[in-house]
């Protein structure tokens, strides 16, 4: 009678021991297509839940940012997914966007339904990782609840490319002076003048004068009717014309998608191929994205 093997094996160095796991599970996940996996653990001596753990453990998919089987662990974004999400980030119009507005204008777009900080995640994973920010104190400032509540406005100073600064100045109104007339910060303000300038301004050469106005102009033009992770994927045009984000529905997808997912990854799990081949997809042309 067929005696099965124990499941205590010889000690071994652990560099040993690991080739022999690799090996058993690259088998096991072999034999799966004919026998079930816990007739081959009762076969090897082991339980069928250090068998898996062999698996997790020795088995990486190539074609998952997490290096993760997908059948073994089906929640993860499908083969499908990913690609789309290197598409996404690796568009030139989104360079100097942060991660979460792009991933909100993918999720709005409906190309991928997932949480935003899952494909936040896989971006990283992908090669489109944002720099770091040191945590700040926060100061007190101002809190509007609808269009046109308050308007917050500042000057600022750009230097052209003749060496010459020049004062960009809003229109003429009741000023206050933050931290002096309110008790608000002026921080608002001072950071849309930061993206203005360090996303738009500085990137372009601007002769003189004359030529500045129309630069402006047309990057505040497109600031405005870009993705903004703050407003949930919308663009300040869009939310400032009173569109509203529907949570409820966008939970609703996320169930609907996850059920679907898990039924994909489990049910057609592709041969391991590298991220890369995967439709073509390309390498990003940058791997810094700003949040």
């Amino acid at each position: 009678m067929h005696q099965p093997p124990s499941g205590n094996f010889p000690q071994e160095s652990p560099a040993v021991f690991t080739r022999i796991r690799t090996r058993i599970a690259q088998t096991v996940q072999r034999l799966q297509a004919i026998l079930p996996r816990a007739r081959i653990a009762r076969l090897l001596g082991v339980t069928a839940f250090r068998l898996r753990s062999w698996s997790r453990n020795a088995l990486a998919c190539l074609g998952s940012p997490r290096s993760l089987c997908r059948r073994v662990y089906p929640n993860q974004l499908t083969v499908k997914e990913v690609p789309v999400i290197r598409k996404g980030f690796a568009d030139p119009r989104f360079a100097h966007l942060p991660a979460g507005s792009v991933a909100w204008y993918l999720v709005n777009s409906k190309q991928v339904t997932a949480n935003v900080e899952t494909i936040t995640r896989y971006a990283k994973l992908l090669g489109f990782a944002g720099r770091k920010r040191e945590k700040k104190h926060r100061r007190g400032s101002v809190i509007a609840t609808r269009p046109n509540q308050v308007w917050h406005l500042d000057v600022t100073f750009v230097r052209t490319r003749n060496n010459v600064k020049h004062l960009i100045e809003p229109l003429a109104l009741k000023k206050l002076i933050a931290q002096v007339d309110i008790v608000c910060s002026n921080s608002m303000i001072e950071a849309m003048n930061k993206i203005l300038k360090y996303q738009y301004l500085f990137q372009k050469p601007i002769p003189d004068a004359e030529h500045l106005p129309h630069v402006v102009n047309e990057s505040i033009e497109d600031f405005n009717n870009r993705p903004n992770g703050k407003h949930h994927g919308f663009s300040p045009n869009e939310a400032y014309s009173g569109k509203v984000f529907d949570k409820s529905a966008y939970h609703e997808r996320i169930l609907e998608a996850g059920i679907e997912r898990r039924v994909v990854n489990r049910s057609a799990c592709p041969p391991c191929v590298r991220i890369e081949d995967l439709h073509g997809a390309t390498q990003p042309e940058s791997k810094a994205m700003e949040r």
